[in-house]
Order: structure tokens, then sequence, then C-alpha cells
């Protein structure tokens, strides 16, 4: 993505629509680049002083650039101010940044240094300033030059795409370049979809999301009507807007798996990716809902749950109920045209929770359930290979794992709630405190386990869910709850060990050390003294 043409698309928006302020198109970018000293930019750059004398490697501009980012973040909340949004302020200096390093065009060791360091400045930023830059949720450490280029050209995309939208109207004279802009970008989207690496993952997650969330049928309805389109080849398609080729599964095929969870005397592998298997919750109740009236025409069918078989397992009618909502479920999560929202076979993961939390109520065992199965279907039937490879996905979850797994299902219920809610002002706000309720047993929970995995899995939940938060076409902001803050367990201990040292101060500031009448501590109590005073 050439960034020479954001600069041409916001220089035609700046002339074209006179109901667009020039402010709001550059606001607060133009802050950020007046934010900063010509005559200390002329003397950073001395190669007798570090970095320059620990390598060559070093680029003058970065360095320019990373002192340019310290006298920004020093001035952080005056420049905020002149912006309605401390948390887009955040987001704005973040790919303010971005695009300085592709203008740049720095090789992989400079962004490195640079976005590191950048980082460690933002870490001492939020430690001592009440309102926070939510850095950690929206910066990632790419290395790629190309994957930050189409990152942010899809965040610039999803931020002006409303003013765009604006001058799409039938007396533009630029329309015509305004929709060879759009069709670009979904030509881009349609190009991330398509790629299995496992470093696309966390670096798409929060464009893609915003992406599918605002091109719903209407806005596509939208762009057909008004950008013309190949009717062989359509850009503008929904299916390819959902399509979730980009997953964690296939990307991380070839990732290493820890063990996480001990289950009696067997490891039950819990990889990263698993937590991920609510992502397509709304598609999978969707199916659910619909197999209720679903009718297999093959053997493998709802009647093998009737059969009589001799067996160590009792005829479980629990079971025997089960196995006919199941199997209908099964068969319709198979079909070809559900089957492509869940590349990766992601729906077994998502049938294994599924079954656990059927039976659990009731105290029964998943894997007793498939053998009950395992008894009773036919083997020769083309269904049975799916159903093979589902049945290794399987295993009782203990209660750990499970409470963890449905934590993750009650956010992405209510999330998928809120998206489909029209603009209620008591229902948004009842499914939004249910979030932050459940997001606070998450924290409690991998706080408890000290599981980064679940860490992560988390803070993937939280970029989804607060990328609807700046979107209009769902709940009223106010109606939103925030979410509690999530930190990882080292900054939750260093902040408990800050407490205990600021408690252990005002002791000593309102309580006389007992002292030797020799003053052998004397030295000791001064400086404790002068340290919290």
């Amino acid at each position: 993505m050439d960034d020479d043409i954001l600069d041409k698309i916001l220089g035609l928006l700046n002339n074209d629509n006179s109901s667009i302020r020039k402010s709001e198109v550059h606001l607060p970018h133009d802050l950020f680049d007046n934010e900063k000293d010509q005559q200390d930019e002329q003397n950073i750059c001395d190669t007798k002083k570090e970095p320059f004398t620990i390598s060559t490697k070093y680029k003058c501009s970065a360095v320019q650039l990373f002192n340019h980012t310290g006298r920004i973040i020093n001035n952080f909340n005056n420049l905020c101010q002149q912006h309605d949004d401390h948390n887009n302020c955040c987001d704005y200096f973040i790919y303010w940044l971005y695009r300085k390093i592709i203008k740049s065009n720095y090789d992989a060791f400079n962004i490195h240094w640079l976005l590191n360091n950048v980082k460690g400045l933002m870490e001492k930023y939020n430690l001592s300033n009440e309102k926070k830059c939510k850095l950690n949720e929206n910066f990632s450490t790419i290395l790629d030059i190309n994957l930050l280029k189409n990152k942010t050209a899809l965040y610039y995309f999803l931020e002006y795409y409303d003013k765009i939208k604006k001058a799409l109207n039938p007396g533009s004279t630029n329309k015509y370049l305004y929709c060879q802009y759009i069709k670009q970008i979904f030509r881009l989207y349609q190009k991330i979809q398509q790629e299995y690496r496992s470093k696309l993952i966390q670096t798409y997650i929060p464009e893609i999301t915003k992406f599918r969330v605002k091109f719903n049928t209407n806005e596509i309805n939208f762009l057909k009507n008004n950008c013309s389109d190949d009717l062989k080849n359509p850009i503008f398609n929904i299916e390819n807007i959902m399509e979730n080729s980009l997953n964690e599964e296939d990307a991380k095929v070839n990732a290493k798996e820890t063990k996480e969870i001990q289950e009696n005397d067997a490891i039950v592998n819990v990889s990263e990716s698993a937590y991920g298997i609510f992502y397509n919750l709304n598609k999978y109740q969707e199916i659910e809902k619909l197999s209720k009236n679903y009718v297999s025409k093959t053997s493998f069918n709802i009647s093998i749950c009737n059969r009589t078989v001799m067996s160590d397992i009792d005829h479980d009618q629990k079971f025997e109920s089960l196995c006919k909502i199941f199997i209908k479920f099964f068969l319709l999560l198979n079909i070809e045209e559900h089957n492509r929202d869940s590349p990766g076979k992601r729906h077994f993961d998502y049938l294994n929770y599924w079954l656990n939390h059927k039976l659990k109520q009731d105290s029964k065992s998943v894997t007793n359930f498939i053998k009950f199965l395992d008894e009773r279907l036919d083997k020769n039937s083309k269904e049975y290979n799916d159903y093979f490879n589902f049945k290794n996905k399987i295993y009782n979850m203990n209660e750990d794992i499970y409470d963890k797994m449905h934590i993750l299902y009650n956010l992405y219920d209510n999330y998928s709630k809120i998206i489909q809610t029209s603009k209620s002002t008591n229902v948004c706000s009842e499914y939004s405190k249910n979030c932050a309720a459940e997001y606070k047993k998450g924290i409690e929970k991998y706080l408890k386990m000290k599981s980064y995995k679940y860490y992560n899995a988390l803070k993937t939940f939280r970029n989804i869910y607060n990328s609807i938060q700046k979107d209009t076409d769902y709940c009223i902001r106010k109606d939103l709850e925030k979410l509690p803050e999530l930190t990882t367990i080292k900054e939750k201990e260093k902040k408990e060990f800050e407490k205990k040292a600021s408690t252990t101060c005002q002791s000593i500031k309102t309580h006389v050390l007992n002292l030797p009448s020799n003053g052998e501590n004397l030295y000791v109590y001064c400086y404790l003294c002068t340290q919290c005073l």
C-alpha cells in the first residue's frame, strides 16, 4: 500500500467536502509533527555519542524520531486535550509513529530498536499519569515493513471511511479516485485473509475486527451502487468480508504447544489457539438453531441414537437425547456452506466445549459419550471420516480449563448480543455490564492460574470489544461499560510492591525509629527518610 495514496486522498477530502474541517482530517497528526526541537535534532546525531558508538547500524533519522517521540510523550496530556477522546489520541500517536517508520523505510534493526524504546517511554508515562494510554492493546512491535504498511493502511481507511463515504456524491469530480482507493483497500483485505503466517494473527486483529463490523450487507450494497464492480469477480462481496480464513489455528499449525494443565495423571495440552474458538460464536449459535429442524438422508442420522448394543456402558437416557441433538448439529456444521466459517476444523474444538458444557451439569463424561457414539455409528458412512477427526479433539475438561473456557464463552456471547442489538439503551447496558463482570472473572482466573495464553485470549477479546465503542452503528458509547484493566502478573506485582513501599514510607514519616544509643542505624534511618520525603 503506497503511503502517498493516503496523502492524496486526505488532500482530496480537504478540497472536496466542505462539511469536513481540515482539523478533522489532520488532527492530531499536525500536533505531533510540530512537537520537535530543530536544534535538538541537529545535535542528536553526533557519531561520538550513543547509540552510534555502540553500532554503525543506527540511522540518524531513527534516533531523531525517537527523540521526537520522547518530546510528544512528555507533553502527551497537553496535546491530547485538544482532542475529544484520550484513547483515540493514543491510537493516533501509535499510527502516526508507524507512518513515520514506513516513510523512512527503516530496516528491522532500527524498527526493533525504535519501537521497543518508545514502548518503554509509554510504560513510564502510564505509571506516572492518571490517564493511561492503552499502548499494549494497539501497539505491535512489527519488524516486517510490509506488515506495518498493511496494518496502517487498514487503520487509516477505517478512520476516514465515513468522510470518504460523504464525498461519494454524484457531483464529486473525484468519485472515481475515491472508488479506486476503496477497491485497493478491499483487495488488500482479501490478500490478508488468504495469508496463513503466524505473525499475522495478533498484528491484524484490531483492524480485521473493525473491518468486519463496519462492512455489513447494507454498507456493501452502498458500495456496489456507488462504485462499479466486476460482476464476474466482485470485490464488494459480503462472503469475502466475513470469511474467517485469518485464524490462529491455521496460522500456528507448526507452533509449539506447551503443557499447561495437569488432569489426573495425564497432561492436557491447551494451545493458545484453543482459546480462540469463540471468535465465530454467533455463527455457531445460528447453526445450532437451524440444526433442530435438520434431517439427514444418510445412514449417519439420529436413528443410531436409539440402537441397543452390547456394551460396558449402560444405555444412558441423557446420552441418547444428547446424541440426537449432537448428530444434527455436527452434520450441519460440516456441510460445506457452513464449514467455510471454520477453516482448520475449529468447530471441532468448539464442539468439545459444547459437549463438556452439556454434560457437566449432569456430571457425565464426554469420553463416555464418545464411546456411546462409537458403538452405534456406521463406520462405512462418508461422514464417519469427519467424526473420526473430531473425536481426536475430545477430552474431559477439568474444572480449571472449563471455567476459563466458559468465561470466554460468556464474553463472546454478550459481545455477539451487543452487535446484533439495536440501540436499545437498557438491553445494551445489560450486555455490556455482563461483559465487564465476566472479564473481571477472567482476570482473576488468569492471575490465579498464571497462564500467559489465557492472558492473550483476554487481551484479544479486549481489542474486539473496544472496537465497537467507536462505532455509532451499535450501542451509544455512554451505555457501554468499560472493561476492567488487564495487567500482566509482573505489572501487578510491581504495583503491589510500590503500594507496600508507599505504606512503609508513610510509616517512617509518622513514627520515630528506635535507634541504638551508639547511633549505628542513623545512616539507614536518614536514607529511608530522604527517599520517602
